[in-house]
């Protein structure tokens, strides 16, 4: 294909809902039919990579495994620390136009996984690393299942692991000068939920999700560089506490399914110590970050009309 990662493709193919207003992408079939006649009639290798793969649940990934391509499909998950996935999902809910503060979703997702009041259910269908896993290894098998665990003291192990299941030359796969993907300061990631609150007001999450998804907020990461006084995203000592202790549980899961392990699984708990965190939010009012958001809306709605 054409793009980066077929997540539109994957998403119709599970119909997988969208934003507040539960949009779904078309169930035509139309990229996902296409996409798995270029995996069948390429000859050769072939890398279909999608996040949105962790919402398939057994029968869909038996399903998708034998529409993808008649030989033997492998299964590849790449893994980092809870401590460091959960504030980074947070912002990318409130990059999809939600409006749930920090400290309830921490306490939703941490306290409460299960309740009726969880306002993201899907974080523990894409973030419980043992089911997904164990999920897996049950439609094709242990000796095809690879997890791949992140590590910060070895840059190259992600490239690494591909090259080698790819039978590459080493060295082929870099980190090449793609679109900046920094994570949004507080006074950012603040800024833009409250931003939310009334966008939801006033139009749906198509509109939202082409003006300010496509538009502001790349534009924002991109173009704008947070002041030194702007605090980054942190978990409080509690949560911390409560990721590792749900992460040793993963670790020892993943161990027992039998997949083959890229890097250390112990990586997945980090050991160091853990201290308080305090959320400060210095600037929220900065008036660069509306501009800056602001003018990417403005340029996306102005490609639309040309």
């Amino acid at each position: 294909g054409t793009t980066a990662a077929p997540h539109g493709a994957v998403m119709e193919r599970l119909g997988t809902a969208q934003g507040w207003d539960d949009s779904v992408p078309t169930k035509e079939g139309t990229k996902w039919d296409r996409l798995c006649e270029l995996t069948r009639t390429y000859n050769g290798t072939v890398v279909v990579s999608s996040e949105a793969l962790c919402h398939a649940d057994k029968e869909q990934a038996a399903s998708i495994c034998r529409e993808l391509r008649d030989a033997p499909v492998r299964v590849v998950i790449t893994l980092r620390p809870l401590e460091q996935i959960i504030p980074s999902s947070w912002q990318e809910y409130i990059k999809s136009g939600w409006t749930t503060t920090y400290e309830e979703f921490l306490d939703a997702i941490l306290s409460d996984p299960t309740g009726p009041t969880n306002p993201t259910p899907t974080f523990w269908k894409r973030q419980d690393h043992a089911q997904l896993v164990e999920r897996w290894v049950e439609v094709v098998g242990p000796e095809r299942v690879a997890v791949v665990v992140g590590s910060t003291s070895n840059r190259r192990l992600l490239f690494d692991s591909f090259e080698d299941m790819l039978s590459l030359t080493r060295g082929t796969l870099h980190n090449d000068q793609g679109p900046d993907n920094r994570s949004l300061s507080i006074p950012e990631v603040d800024l833009l939920r409250r931003l939310n609150i009334s966008l939801r007001d006033t139009m749906t999450f198509e509109e939202y999700n082409f003006l300010w998804r496509q538009g502001g907020i790349p534009h924002l990461v991109e173009n704008r560089r947070p002041a030194p006084d702007e605090q980054s995203l942190g978990l409080p000592a509690w949560a911390k506490s409560r990721a590792r202790e749900i992460g040793g549980d993963f670790v020892t899961r993943i161990a027992e399914s039998g997949a083959y392990i890229f890097g250390e699984l112990e990586d997945l708990v980090p050991s160091t110590p853990i201290v308080e965190w305090e959320q400060t939010i210095i600037g929220a009012e900065r008036e660069d970050i509306m501009a800056t958001l602001l003018a990417g809306v403005a340029e996306q709605e102005r490609q639309r009309k040309r």
